[in-house]
């Protein structure tokens, strides 16, 4: 009895950080991705030195969460993030509207997806 007690217990942390972990991505992600929405806006305005800033600020709030992503999410993933980032900086920085766009719409579709990646699914076990 008392190791499927220990059994279950660990089964339920085991859940919970997996959950927590979820979570964790999901608002963050969110968060990451309100900053490239915001970004296209000022691309497909042509503002480019909001763009800009919106890019550092971004660019800012990913330093922040780089590190925490790292323990949670493939580092393939988080590679994925950081060249599509450089890119979308360098097509803004040059002021190439639809390579910025098509950018800062890839770096949106990847950070979007991380989230539902790491969920507990049979999807994602098979």
């Amino acid at each position: 009895m008392r190791h499927i007690l220990i059994v279950v217990l660990v089964l339920a942390l085991i859940i919970a950080g997996d959950v927590g972990a979820y979570r964790y991505l999901k608002t963050t992600s969110a968060s990451l991705n309100s900053e490239v929405k915001s970004m296209v806006d000022y691309i497909s305005k042509g503002q480019w030195e909001q763009a800009t800033a919106s890019a550092d600020a971004l660019r800012r709030e990913w330093g922040k969460r780089k590190s925490a992503w790292s323990i949670l999410v493939d580092h393939k993933e988080i590679d994925e993030i950081e060249q599509s980032l450089i890119r979308a900086e360098y097509y803004i920085k040059t002021k190439n509207k639809s390579m910025s766009l098509a950018e800062s719409k890839t770096l949106s579709s990847i950070i979007e997806h991380i989230p539902d990646n790491q969920l507990f699914s049979i999807e994602n076990i098979l």
